[in-house]
């Protein structure tokens, strides 16, 4: 998270704040004195926070994405279709 703000500074500048966070798609996070801080993102961010955290659930499925992640382009399969791809992943 790159950049933290004061609750009255968030309140002050609300537009620019929520523009910021989706032009740059970096989350905010906005100090409040005496409540907990909350951070501030954009819904496609969050959308995709929340799919990385349900595609990473099972310790099985986390491995397949890293393993696929760290393999060469070069190494990187096509197919040519969806039952062809569960099959090649196992599923």
């Amino acid at each position: 998270m790159n950049m933290t703000i004061p609750y009255s500074r968030f309140q002050e500048n609300f537009k620019w704040t929520c523009d910021r966070v989706c032009q740059e798609r970096e989350p905010i996070l906005v100090e409040r004195e005496s409540d907990e801080n909350i951070v501030l993102m954009s819904e496609q961010e969050y959308a995709s926070l929340v799919e990385t955290a349900y595609l990473t659930q099972s310790p099985a499925n986390a491995r397949r994405l890293v393993d696929a992640m760290r393999r060469p382009r070069s190494e990187q399969m096509e197919f040519s279709d969806i039952d062809e791809l569960k099959n090649a992943v196992g599923l």
